[in-house]
């Protein structure tokens, strides 16, 4: 006996293929379909929970957030993760460079508005402006850090939209200060593209202050959702001064309507694949008695 495979018509839900066999439909299932299904849904549960896993971004100082590795924290809707082991310093000599313990990080989210400030610590955790008034002093350092966009309110990321970099010094001509933030884009978008958010001196001095650099629209077309951070700061006394008290790294987030929903809990979640796979495992079993 012949059996010629046709196209797939059978009237249940996982089969692998229909064949005709003596002029009757032959429907031969297979548990791997529904197999494949079960990996999918589960996986898709995983990702939801892992998200929800992460703890919330609190105050610490940047060792704190190097331990937190590849599991990151969630500020917001984004996941900031995979923080540099330890800044890379290019000083002077004679210019000392911090420990890990000595950079404290504030997260504060404000509606769609996330931010990260760093700050200066003494060993015994004291605030610290970082000064330089000797000739040809120079402190300079540089960090990476991942970010991802995340499951915000509802069940559906929301996509970054832009940077902006703010520092706080004072300097007296010609000592220079330079602070820049670089986003490169990763999966999802043509050529990795880079955006920058600066604030330099402008080659003037400049009172004791909070300045900003431009907001930098990034990712338009929301196709990317993650990014890769870059942080440089340099100070240079030259033959004038620089004091520098810290830094922020500022993130807005591009949210929609559709992120209002309440987000729903990872039991549930949960409950409702597993009730969806027993749902499906007995609708297999009652067309194996079926069939016998």
């Amino acid at each position: 006996m012949t059996i010629h495979c046709v196209s797939s018509r059978c009237a249940y839900t996982f089969v692998a293929r229909v064949c005709q066999s003596d002029g009757q439909t032959v429907c031969q299932r297979t548990s791997k379909t529904m197999t494949t299904s079960i990996k999918l849904f589960m996986l898709a549960v995983l990702g939801v929970t892992a998200g929800m896993a992460a703890p919330l971004c609190v105050t610490g100082t940047y060792d704190t957030y190097v331990a937190l590795d590849s599991f990151g924290c969630i500020e917001g809707t984004l996941l900031l993760f995979h923080f540099s082991l330890t800044p890379s310093f290019t000083n002077s000599m004679g210019v000392p460079t911090l420990a890990n313990s000595q950079i404290l990080i504030t997260p504060t989210v404000s509606g769609s508005t996330e931010s990260l400030a760093f700050s200066y610590e003494t060993t015994t955790g004291a605030p610290m402006v970082i000064s330089l008034n000797d000739n040809d002093q120079v402190f300079a350092f540089s960090f990476s850090y991942n970010a991802i966009s995340v499951q915000g309110p509802g069940i559906h990321p929301a996509p970054l939209s832009s940077i902006q970099m703010t520092s706080t010094f004072s300097n007296t001509e010609p000592g220079s200060v330079s602070a820049t933030k670089i986003a490169t884009a990763g999966e999802g978008v043509i050529n990795f593209p880079t955006f920058a958010s600066a604030v330099t001196s402008n080659g003037v001095s400049n009172v004791n202050n909070t300045y900003l650099g431009p907001v930098t629209a990034v990712n338009p077309s929301g196709s990317a959702d993650d990014f890769s951070i870059q942080d440089a700061i340099s100070l240079q006394a030259q033959t004038g001064s620089v004091s520098d008290t810290g830094f922020a790294n500022i993130f807005v987030t591009r949210l929609s309507a559709d992120l209002n929903a309440p987000e729903p809990p990872a039991s549930i979640l949960i409950g409702g694949g597993l009730l969806l796979i027993g749902s499906l495992v007995r609708r297999v079993s009652s067309r194996k008695r079926m069939n016998a």
